[in-house]
């Protein structure tokens, strides 16, 4: 141990003393390890990490397909496959914030907030359950059902200050009375801003407005191919009976729930994945080019410890320190810059500067 203390002591002092080659060395590691690690986190959150639900595999997005791609749904399109398809252990659809928001009243409280419009088997569909409460009935999500609301937990904790005595609270709600029935669990991730779940009450007849979300959950054994082919006999079935709600080449299309989230970010963040992983190896070459240059330049302090005594073992020994400390420093200063990197991709996601779906 104290032989090895004397080659850190040694090895730092030989850094130090030659600030230039240190100070390109370990920034050369720093830029490739910090831009791989920082793409790699985005690549993993968006692509490889599987989505937060229980069996994602199996939701799936159905909506109205077109030779340009698939496209949202109308509430009287959604209404009908949900009758008759048999591919899906259940059928949910979602309207975004629109109608949902607006001025919430509780006491003497007022403030705006944003909702959400979701059918009763939205729960069934991502597997989750109110941590209070109850979730939707299929009654209260019928088009004269009872006027009622879920919370979503953040909003509850700020807006009620986490009151489980909040379920059964009247609530005034753009001039509806709505009846506070459950608070969603922590971590729930579907609409990053929802405050407020709302019954859709899709209803067939309701004013076409292809703006509905459209999520199934398989059933066991069944596979995209079966419910996708399932989905277009459907199409066929809804254009006979309402030929003029059908355009022309339109028909019904399945995709993969995660496919949909990651949009179009897939290939582009391959991409650069690719390119800062070249980027690593090219750092790496780099560094080891800078190494073996140093070490040629000291041929001579070699001759001499050979000469007072040290072994090949010791000197090669005191150049692997030195290389370590350098990837130390090296890599303390990636972990810096893949922080940094890290917060400028997510805001990048968020301001929509790379394309990419994520509620």
């Amino acid at each position: 141990m104290q032989t090895l203390f004397q080659d850190l002591r040694y090895g730092a002092r030989m850094l130090v003393k030659q600030p230039g080659f240190t100070l390109i060395a370990v920034l050369t590691l720093a830029l490739g390890i910090g831009a791989t690690t920082a793409i790699f986190s985005v690549v993993n959150a968006v692509l490889l990490r599987p989505l937060p639900y229980p069996a994602a595999e199996l939701l799936m997005f159905v909506g109205q397909q077109y030779p340009g791609g698939l496209q949202a749904a109308g509430e009287p399109k959604f209404v009908f496959w949900r009758e008759r398809a048999q591919s899906f252990e259940a059928l949910t659809a979602t309207r975004g914030f629109g109608g949902a928001s607006g001025n919430l009243v509780a006491g003497n409280t007022a403030e705006y907030v944003n909702g959400i419009f979701v059918s009763a088997d939205f729960f069934r569909v991502f597997g989750v359950a109110p941590a209070l409460g109850r979730a939707f009935t299929a009654q209260e999500d019928a088009p004269n059902g009872e006027r009622v609301a879920l919370l979503s937990e953040a909003f509850w904790r700020k807006s009620f200050g986490a009151d489980a005595n909040v379920i059964g609270r009247a609530i005034r709600f753009n001039d509806q009375l709505l009846t506070v029935i459950g608070v969603m669990p922590a971590g729930f991730r579907y609409a990053e801003d929802a405050d407020l779940y709302l019954p859709l009450r899709a209803v067939a007849t309701a004013y076409f407005d292809p703006n509905s979300e459209v999520i199934g959950k398989l059933k066991s054994g069944v596979t995209l191919e079966q419910a996708q082919a399932e989905m277009k006999l459907i199409a066929e079935q809804y254009r006979a009976a309402f030929p003029k709600q059908m355009q022309d080449g339109e028909s019904v299309g399945v995709q993969s729930y995660q496919a949909l989230r990651t949009g179009d970010s897939s290939l582009l963040l391959w991409s650069l994945m690719s390119a800062v992983t070249l980027l690593l190896l090219i750092a790496c070459a780099n560094a080891a080019n800078l190494q073996l240059t140093r070490a040629a330049g000291r041929q001579r302090e070699f001759v001499v410890r050979r000469a007072l005594g040290a072994g090949r073992w010791r000197i090669t020994r005191q150049l692997l320190i030195e290389g370590v400390m350098l990837a130390l420093l090296g890599g303390a200063g990636g972990v810096l810059l893949a922080l940094w990197g890290t917060s400028v991709l997510a805001g990048w996601l968020e301001q929509g500067y790379v394309p990419f779906t994520n509620a």
